[in-house]
């Protein structure tokens, strides 16, 4: 039996589980809809979760046993944590063949209203060696992304879910993966109170929400970082019938 809190039954999280339902046709379809030209989702090769209602659990990387070897696996958990094993979960994860040859993963962020995009959003975690060992790994990952592209001024706390999704995203560079990180912003959620009505609604959320933090120039070109790259994305899907971006 898969139970479900009723909070998980609306906005985001419900879009993802029903973007990732049906054969895998279907949900190989939705995910290229996604990364648009950027690469190829493959319903014979690729490998996605969550997997709809049936496989409802949000991804944490470094458990994350159909996407990455062990070593890598513990790689990421060792430059995120020092104690414990619990790091940020995903709304969507998926593998697919970049245009550039080597391995592609996407990572999606999906939000559904305004007040997820949350200005005083700081590490939750209690853990005082933990909260330096973030800190840090989002501060390398700043600097290595302004010597290639300025403007970068990640932080652990105030945007500390925008912030991770971007040092993530360039920690899997680093390690050689081609990484789509898509911003996913899900139309007229009308259960979900302020919502974005177009995707020009959605972009001008991000853009005011990463501002001085993010450079605004880099949503839609590729970062390259050493073999490996991260092309960040802002995509909008109105209850799965069209996407934008």
């Amino acid at each position: 039996m898969i139970c479900f809190n009723a909070k998980e039954l609306k906005g985001s999280r419900l879009r993802c589980l029903i973007m990732t339902s049906g054969g895998r046709g279907t949900v190989a379809h939705n995910l290229q809809e996604l990364i648009q030209h950027n690469g190829v989702v493959d319903l014979n090769q690729d490998t996605w979760a969550p997997g709809g209602f049936l496989e409802p659990k949000e991804v944490q990387l470094n458990h994350a046993t159909q996407f990455f070897p062990e070593h890598e696996r513990d790689n990421l958990r060792d430059w995120w944590l020092v104690e414990g094993n619990r790091t940020p979960e995903w709304d969507l994860v998926s593998t697919f063949a970049p245009n550039n040859d080597g391995d592609g993963i996407i990572l999606v962020e999906a939000k559904a209203h305004h007040s997820e995009l949350n200005v005083n959003d700081n590490c939750g975690s209690t853990n005082d060696l933990n909260l330096i060992q973030i800190e840090t790994a989002i501060l390398e990952a700043n600097a290595s992304l302004n010597g290639i592209h300025p403007g970068w001024n990640m932080v652990r706390d105030g945007h500390y879910q925008l912030c991770n999704r971007f040092a993530w995203s360039w920690k899997l560079a680093t390690m050689g993966y081609h990484v789509i990180l898509v911003y996913l912003g899900f139309l007229n959620a009308e259960e979900m109170g302020d919502i974005f009505h177009t995707h020009e609604d959605w972009h001008e959320a991000v853009i005011n929400y990463s501002d001085g933090l993010i450079p605004a120039t880099v949503w839609g070109k590729q970062i390259t970082v050493g073999e490996g790259s991260i092309l960040p994305l802002m995509v909008s899907c109105d209850q799965q019938s069209s996407f934008n971006g």
